[in-house]
């Protein structure tokens, strides 16, 4: 009975310390995400455009920042920056 809770506990702080990181992550690519103007009201190409450009599995990204296309080893493009 004692393992179990001690193994039970273990698993709480982990599962705690995965949220934490997952959220940490998060913060750092939200402050890099140009943010929209509030002011102004927005076409829905326009929002679908910068959705694009946001994100890594679209090719709107790389083109966005001088790549004909996602390349193949995207991945590790981005990991290793």
């Amino acid at each position: 009975m004692h393992f179990s809770f001690i193994f039970y506990s273990v698993q709480i702080v982990i599962i705690f310390l995965i949220k934490v990181l997952a959220r940490l992550t998060l913060d750092i690519e939200w402050e890099n995400i140009m943010p929209l103007d509030p002011d102004y009201e927005y076409s829905q190409d326009e929002l679908d455009n910068h959705s694009d450009q946001m994100n890594l599995n679209n090719d709107a990204y790389w083109e966005s920042r001088d790549y004909d296309e996602r390349p193949d080893d995207w991945d590790e493009i981005v990991h290793n920056s």
